[in-house]
């Protein structure tokens, strides 16, 4: 997925409560993470490792989801039980190898990345970086806005 393509994931069902949920709706940056394997060792210490940072993303007004195939019904109980885990249940944004996508409220995509060897993916202190610029990020000027422009 290539930035400033659009996260049109909105087919995804709450695994553990079975609520259909838009990931384009509510405020603030989405993280999804897309394990390729819910039995995968690497990618359930990534989904640990960004659960650990959970809170700082959330200092941001950033959420973060687990996003599994459709076919993951109950996999949800491999990932930490305060992450949302989401089945894309019209698989719209599998992907093979995991990835990991960051967006902005309205869906546009700022970064992407698909792990394509050794589960090479960004660690979580750049995870929390974009989430804080896309909270800082002026969408119309492209500028950090306000305040928060001596935040550096």
């Amino acid at each position: 997925m290539s930035p400033r393509a659009r996260v049109t994931l909105t087919g995804a069902v709450d695994s553990r409560t079975g609520a259909v949920i838009d990931v384009r709706r509510g405020r603030g940056p989405r993280v999804l993470f897309l394990p390729h394997s819910a039995d995968c060792d690497e990618c359930r210490a990534y989904a640990a490792a960004l659960d650990a940072r959970n809170e700082e993303i959330g200092e941001w007004g950033g959420r973060t989801s687990i996003v599994l195939g459709a076919a993951a019904d109950a996999a949800a109980d491999a990932f930490p039980a305060r992450m949302q885990v989401l089945r894309d249940v019209t698989s719209t944004a599998g992907a093979m190898p995991a990835a990991v996508i960051i967006a902005d409220e309205w869906g546009e995509v700022q970064f992407s990345i698909e792990a394509v060897a050794d589960h090479a993916l960004p660690d979580m202190t750049e995870v929390v970086e974009w989430v804080r610029f896309i909270s800082i990020h002026c969408p119309e000027c492209e500028q950090p806005e306000g305040e928060w422009r001596s935040v550096g």
